[in-house]
Protein backbone atom coordinates (compact mmCIF):
# COMPACT_ATOMS: atom_id res chain seq x y z
CA UNK A 1 0.00 0.00 0.00
CA UNK A 2 1.29 3.20 -1.08
CA UNK A 3 -0.64 5.38 1.18
CA UNK A 4 0.95 8.20 3.58
CA UNK A 5 -0.06 5.75 6.61
CA UNK A 6 -0.49 2.77 7.45
CA UNK A 7 -0.84 -0.06 10.42
CA UNK A 8 2.94 -0.39 10.12
CA UNK A 9 3.04 3.61 11.25
CA UNK A 10 0.24 3.39 13.47
CA UNK A 11 2.10 0.83 15.56
CA UNK A 12 5.27 2.33 15.37
CA UNK A 13 3.24 5.48 16.82
CA UNK A 14 2.17 3.35 19.41
CA UNK A 15 5.73 2.13 20.23
CA UNK A 16 6.61 5.28 20.88
CA UNK A 17 3.67 5.99 23.14
CA UNK A 18 1.78 8.47 21.11
CA UNK A 19 -1.95 7.84 21.12
CA UNK A 20 -3.05 6.15 18.20
CA UNK A 21 -6.61 4.72 19.04
CA UNK A 22 -8.36 7.66 17.47
CA UNK A 23 -7.42 8.83 14.09
CA UNK A 24 -7.90 11.93 11.79
CA UNK A 25 -9.90 12.08 8.75
CA UNK A 26 -6.80 12.79 7.14
CA UNK A 27 -5.44 10.02 8.19
CA UNK A 28 -8.22 7.53 7.28
CA UNK A 29 -8.74 9.25 4.19
CA UNK A 30 -5.28 8.45 3.11
CA UNK A 31 -5.06 5.17 4.62
CA UNK A 32 -8.26 4.18 2.66
CA UNK A 33 -6.92 5.80 -0.28
CA UNK A 34 -10.05 7.91 -0.74
CA UNK A 35 -10.41 11.58 -1.04
CA UNK A 36 -11.10 13.93 2.06
CA UNK A 37 -14.95 14.70 0.43
CA UNK A 38 -15.47 11.22 -0.25
CA UNK A 39 -15.22 10.00 3.64
CA UNK A 40 -17.16 13.42 4.76
CA UNK A 41 -19.94 12.01 1.95
CA UNK A 42 -19.64 8.90 3.86
CA UNK A 43 -19.85 10.19 6.99
CA UNK A 44 -23.20 12.19 6.10
CA UNK A 45 -24.72 8.70 4.38
CA UNK A 46 -23.33 6.91 7.42
CA UNK A 47 -22.07 4.38 4.95
CA UNK A 48 -18.53 4.82 5.33
CA UNK A 49 -16.65 3.66 9.13
CA UNK A 50 -18.05 4.27 12.59
CA UNK A 51 -16.46 7.83 13.68
CA UNK A 52 -17.42 9.55 16.17
CA UNK A 53 -17.72 13.53 17.13
CA UNK A 54 -15.73 15.16 19.48
CA UNK A 55 -16.96 19.21 19.35
CA UNK A 56 -17.84 18.46 16.06
CA UNK A 57 -14.31 16.96 14.78
CA UNK A 58 -14.78 13.48 13.28
CA UNK A 59 -12.65 10.98 15.00
CA UNK A 60 -12.02 7.24 13.86
CA UNK A 61 -11.28 3.95 16.34
CA UNK A 62 -8.75 1.84 14.94
CA UNK A 63 -10.81 -1.07 15.56
CA UNK A 64 -13.75 0.13 14.29
CA UNK A 65 -11.91 1.02 11.14
CA UNK A 66 -10.25 -2.36 11.38
CA UNK A 67 -13.44 -4.18 11.99
CA UNK A 68 -15.04 -2.10 8.93
CA UNK A 69 -12.74 -2.92 6.92
CA UNK A 70 -12.82 -6.94 7.46
CA UNK A 71 -16.72 -6.30 6.84
CA UNK A 72 -16.12 -4.58 3.30
CA UNK A 73 -14.13 -7.50 2.33
CA UNK A 74 -16.38 -10.16 2.80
Amino acid sequence: MSSAISWVSVLQRRKRGMETNLMTSADVAKLLQVSAPTLSRWRSSRTGPPFINLNGIPRYREADLQAWIKEKRA
